[in-house]
């Protein structure tokens, strides 16, 4: 009742009380009815859960047409996503065009589109490239074959659901509600929508559990089951493009023993582990030859770290809470009607009800099989509702994340190793679905069981009778709550058309693409990789025509295509997204020597302007394709090869694109990849200390930190003692800068100089709180209706570190604030001042936009202890103002405590200057002669897996590729062998194979001689 009454609530701390009552309940009714209830069978029990088995004919006929009936069910559900002439495609699915990609499919090795080379993965993409060859190869479209595709996995899925719920002994009426309910449900409707590896994956997470519980119920055999794993294996390779997926695949698996234990007894549990073991290593070695390379992929390239750092998915649980979790829809972009068109319907009556039914109807079960106890009439089925409830109430717990009450589960998942996984925990409500779709299975078999019990066997036909009326009854009430739940995916809706300014996901593909890639293609077409421009800001990029992510490129072209993004689970390198994005900004700026010295080191020929790229987007920082091929084509470097519709392809001047023989060194991993266009030709740039002969590219610290005096910035830079220094008053965004540089002695074998750049001026006239420019202290929160005294107040002080003056602000309520207009017209602001907490809160600053209202953003920001005054902190502020600030103002504050109390903040040397940008001038320090050495630059993305070879030290290429150095002349052989990347993925996948073919062996035979022992204990 608590959870009904919660899911009808709004939003809120009452709504969260009662779900969390309800989840509390429902979880000690769940324990009870598992710890108590033993499983007594009585005869009445084995006669009825029997029905469908002891009777050959009515068990087979009424099972095989139950699954004919959920699979036609599924072929009609899926033709309703489809428009005639049209493809699916939007946000993460892209649309399915070009079969160049087939032909790469076992290539263990090259370009992912979002790297210059490495491992790739493709090998899990079989299943899907043998549907789309074979519908390619009798002349269909992509667009067919993706029809074809979904429609069979849906089919799939409901068929997987009905196996499953046969291999648990219920019958076929129960059969269609868990086949139904599994695939029309919330969690589908949200999460799961058209993405074919979710849908893979709830097959595979129905039908694999039923194989095993099959083989431990002794209806399939040894080989059987380790077929049926076999076949599963590339479907298994499929879903591994969403790793947690696998997770959730596995923890299935091993919790399918449990629920033989369960339903049946240890004997068959014991069965079902054993076969899972064996075939399940025999499915690892089927799966051998996508899981090695798909593992080496993500394990090189996967961004892990960001993946682990709550930041860069905790938006994704602003609707994870229990009430959410209970009706299986946690999903972050449904409170966004441009993602869910059909969201609105479920606040509305009568969808407003799914939120409470879906949950009742799930758990209902538990209060009639507990007060079923307590009449001392135990079902077989009571101690697995009771199993089920326990585990899908722990997933709903799960699917909070870091969110209470959820938290206290999730959190120490989360720091295990590998704990990334479980990132944006609400996926893992699938589970949860197939769990819903069990209990309300069994729930309408136990009403049957339940009524046919009380009646002797003198009235046995009228006790059927009325046993059928009400299991048919409930069943018809779970479909009809099932549909309800699922409006959209029966109706179409789940396929969106236009709507908040996104176009249909029911998309027309523009025939110019597949001209162009006919063209590139074809010998006709000049050689070389090809780079995708504008540069991707997001992953899902908005077409005239489409919005989603750009997976479509490089499977239309058979060359190699760079088109990089920076999200997803192997995303582009920075120093990538970098190199694209300056090639953008040099093509607009006309600055053609920078733009071609960014193709060479990116080592692309050919560059594709999309011009159906809507740059004007709202939220997107997007170049303009039209002013991209404005300025290539008056480039002198380039020339237009030909155009495709809005697509147009461009290629170098081939006599000077040539692979570096030369290189200068610079401390930075990422290198400043503005400077090539400073160095002499074919010279690259590798990360390295100074290496004698060679030029070094001065590493500067952030602008921000330099030292402010006498109307300029300052630093120091070291350098070998030979090298002249040459100064370009440019930036790495090409701002310009007024630089300046005198010696200031030696350390060691380095010279140091200073380094000076003008200042546009310097911004607060009254650093010392001398001369009035300061307003009077004020309230800046104004929460509380105070007037500045003795709750809060300042003054001004003359005992501050160095000599000076010091502001104090206190506050026990509300926020004491001081300010002062900054004397600012453009540039980046660089604010640096002393500061010290005496008490409460932390000190704090804002430059506040007058006009916009708002403070400015704050580029960086570092903070070091003042040593000769203990207490006192040195902060640096690079603020950058909007487009639209017109007047700056500096607060700074002293927030009183929310816990209560008083805050006491001292601030001192309070100063504020302009700059036009935080990228420091370049600095290259150039030898006297050059020490002859080569540079073997390989064709593959940078890896610090590489190592030094054969003599030659292994570097970093422009940020971007593995190289190498090596003295002397190196021959043929040499190069040959420093520029392959020397593979393993073969043997490591055969190695992997055969390992588990002899573990699945090992089983076998231990399973052979316990049977044969077994045997003649018995005889």
């Amino acid at each position: 009742m608590a959870v009904a009454i919660a899911e009808l609530l709004r939003p809120g701390v009452v709504q969260n009380i009662c779900s969390g009552i309800g989840f509390f309940a429902l979880l000690s009714v769940a324990i009870l009815l598992l710890i108590n209830n033993r499983a007594n069978r009585t005869v009445a029990d084995i006669s009825v859960h029997n029905a469908w088995d002891g009777n050959e004919t009515r068990g087979v006929i009424g099972w095989r047409l139950t699954l004919l009936g959920l699979a036609v069910f599924g072929l009609g559900i899926a033709q309703t996503w489809f428009r005639s002439g049209t493809a699916i495609a939007g946000g993460d699915i892209p649309p399915p065009i070009g079969t160049a990609w087939i032909g790469r499919i076992f290539e263990t090795y090259g370009w992912s589109g979002s790297n210059l080379g490495g491992p790739i993965a493709n090998q899990g993409q079989l299943p899907w490239a043998l549907v789309d060859w074979m519908v390619h190869a009798a002349g269909g479209s992509g667009a067919l074959a993706q029809r074809i595709w979904l429609t069979l996995l849906i089919a799939g899925v409901l068929v997987a659901g009905g196996c499953l719920a046969r291999s648990l002994r219920m019958s076929p009426l129960a059969g269609v509600v868990v086949g139904v309910l599994f695939f029309l449900n919330p969690m589908t409707m949200s999460q799961v929508g058209t993405n074919d590896v979710y849908l893979v994956a709830m097959g595979l997470t129905a039908i694999l559990p039923a194989a095993v519980i099959g083989y431990g119920r002794g209806t399939l055999k040894l080989w059987q089951i380790c077929l049926s794993f076999a076949l599963a294996a590339p479907f298994v390779g499929f879903s591994f493009a969403n790793p947690p997926v696998i997770g959730m695949l596995v923890i299935v698996l091993l919790a399918t023993p449990l629920l033989a234990w369960a339903r049946f007894d240890r004997q068959v549990a014991g069965r079902a582990l054993m076969g899972l073991l064996i075939s399940g290593a025999v499915a690892a070695a089927v799966s051998s030859y996508w899981f090695i390379p798909g593992v080496m992929a993500i394990t090189q390239t996967a961004a892990i770290g960001s993946l682990s750092s709550l930041s860069s998915w905790g938006f994704t649980e602003s609707r994870s809470t229990l009430a959410n979790g209970f009706w299986l829809n946690t999903t972050w972009g449904w409170s966004f009607g441009a993602y869910y068109p059909f969201a609105h319907w479920f606040r509305e009556f009568p969808l407003l009800l799914v939120r409470a039914l879906v949950p009742v109807l799930a758990f209902a079960g538990l209060v009639f099989s507990s007060a079923r106890i307590r009449l001392h009439s135990a079902l077989q089925s009571a101690r697995l509702m009771g199993l089920l409830s326990v585990l899908v109430l722990g997933l709903v717990l799960l699917s909070n994340g870091t969110r209470s009450p959820g938290f206290l589960l999730f959190d120490p998942l989360y720091h295990l190793p590998y704990g990334w996984l479980l990132q944006e925990p609400g996926r893992f409500l699938l589970m949860a679905a197939l769990g819903y779709a069990l209990l309300i299975g069994l729930l309408v078999d136990s009403i049957g069981t339940e009524c046919d019990r009380r009646h002797s066997s003198g009235v046995m036909r009228i006790g059927g009778l009325l046993s059928w009326s009400k299991r048919s009854t409930l069943g018809a009430v779970a479909l009809s709550v099932a549909l309800l739940a699922s409006v959209p995916l029966w109706t179409g809706a789940i396929v969106p058309g236009p709507r908040d300014g996104f176009p249909s996901t029911h998309v027309v593909v523009p025939r110019y693409w597949e001209q162009a890639a006919g063209y590139l293609n074809s010998a006709a077409a000049p050689s070389g990789s090809l780079l995708v421009l504008p540069a991707d800001d997001f992953y899902q990029m908005p077409y005239s025509w489409y919005y989603g992510n750009d997976g479509f490129i490089p499977n239309l072209f058979d060359r190699h295509v760079v088109v990089p993004s920076g999200q997803g689970y192997t995303p582009a390198s920075n120093e990538l997204l970098d190199a694209v994005r300056i090639e953008d900004t040099a093509l607009l700026s006309h600055d053609w020597v920078e733009a071609f010295r960014i193709l060479e080191a990116i080592g692309t020929r050919l560059v594709l302007v999309r011009g159906d790229i809507n740059s004007h987007f709202p939220g997107r920082t997007i170049a303009s394709p039209r002013k991209l091929m404005q300025a290539l084509e008056v480039d002198p470097n380039m020339h237009r090869v030909d155009s495709f519709g809005l697509l147009s392809v461009y290629e170098t001047d081939s006599r000077h694109f040539n692979p570096p023989n030369n290189y200068a060194t610079t401390s930075s991993a990422n290198p400043n990849l503005n400077a090539l266009a400073f160095l002499p030709p074919r010279t690259a740039l590798i990360t390295s200390s100074s290496l004698e002969g060679h030029a070094t590219l001065a590493k500067l610290s952030p602008i921000q930190t330099w030292t402010i005096a006498k109307g300029r910035l300052s630093t120091r830079v070291f350098l070998p003692i030979s090298d002249r220094l040459v100064v370009h008053d440019v930036g790495a965004d090409g701002s310009a800068f007024k630089t300046s540089t005198r010696p200031a002695g030696r350390v060691g074998g380095s010279e140091v100089r200073t380094v000076s750049i003008a200042r546009q001026g310097l911004l607060t006239g009254d650093s010392e709180f001398q001369r009035g420019s300061w307003s009077a202290v004020g309230n800046c929160n104004d929460a509380v209706p105070v007037l500045p005294g003795s709750r809060l107040g300042g003054l001004v002080e003359s005992n501050g570190p160095f000599g000076s003056r010091v502001l104090t602000l206190h506050a026990s309520v509300d926020a004491a604030c001081d300010s002062t207009a900054l004397h600012w017209k453009t540039g980046v602001v660089v604010i640096r001042y002393l500061a010290r907490s005496l008490a409460g809160s932390a000190p704090q600053m804002c430059v506040w936009e007058t006009l916009v209202n708002q403070c400015a953003t704050v580029a960086s920001f570092s903070s070091s202890d003042v040593s000769a005054y203990p207490g006192w902190r040195e902060y640096s502020f690079a603020v950058v103002p909007s487009a639209h600030a017109r007047s700056l103002s500096l607060f700074l504050y002293a927030y009183a405590p929310s816990s209560g109390g008083q805050t006491i903040d001292q601030y001192a040397g309070v100063k504020a200057v302009a700059v036009s940008s935080l990228t420091p001038p370049i600095l290259i320090g150039v030898p006297p002669l050059r020490y002859h050495d080569h540079l073997i630059v390989s064709s593959n993305t940078f890896s610090g897996l590489s190592t030094d070879a054969r003599g030659a030290l292994h570097v970093d290429v422009d940020g971007l590729r593995n190289g190498w150095i090596v003295k002397g002349n190196p021959g043929d052989r040499q190069l040959s062998a420093l520029s392959s990347h020397g593979c393993t993925e073969l043997h490591d996948s055969i190695a992997f194979a055969t390992l588990m073919l002899c573990l699945a062996g090992g089983l076998s035979w231990t399973l052979l001689k316990k049977k044969a022992s077994y045997g003649k204990t018995n005889g």
